[in-house]
């Protein structure tokens, strides 16, 4: 998986954020930016586990044509993010897959904060999603993609053989 950072999660600041935008760093394959927790926030994370695995950027604006962060306007963090994505994977993927994450509070606004997470290509795919269904991601766009082709979902069983 790439790290658009250069350096572990646990290590990262406020200013390794600013690379994000500095090398225009578009969602895809490997990242995907979100300006609050979204409804198919599973869906995301079970692509990046049955994939490649990638990173999720939460309180990032990259509302633009081309997907790219343009400032990190933070969420609030009164009610534990990490907590809140915790749940929402324990809740909504089976199995659940390996993550870790990182809140980083904003240091203009202490009452909001940037997550990222980071979640590594599952050993044990496939990761399900509560409405039964099986994503993986895709280069044409940010979207996981639901996988019907019996091929791909023999490979994925496999895998976690």
């Amino acid at each position: 998986m790439i790290n658009p950072f250069g350096k572990p999660i646990e290590q990262l600041e406020e200013d390794d954020l600013n690379i994000l935008i500095k090398e225009e760093t578009s969602e895809g394959l490997y990242v995907e930016y979100k300006e609050d927790f979204p409804t198919h926030l599973a869906k995301i994370v079970a692509s990046f586990a049955n994939t490649f695995g990638g990173w999720i950027i939460i309180g990032v604006d990259a509302r633009n044509p081309r997907n790219v962060p343009t400032s990190f306007t933070g969420i609030n963090i009164a009610r534990d993010p990490k907590d809140r994505f915790r749940h929402i994977c324990r809740d909504n993927i089976s199995p659940v897959p390996l993550f870790s994450s990182k809140l980083i509070v904003k240091s203009s606004d202490p009452e909001k904060g940037i997550l990222v997470i980071r979640v590594p290509e599952s050993a044990y795919p496939p990761h399900i999603t509560k409405d039964g269904r099986i994503y993986r991601r895709n280069m044409e766009g940010s979207d996981p993609v639901g996988e019907t082709d019996r091929h791909i979902l023999e490979r994925l069983f496999e895998k976690s053989s």
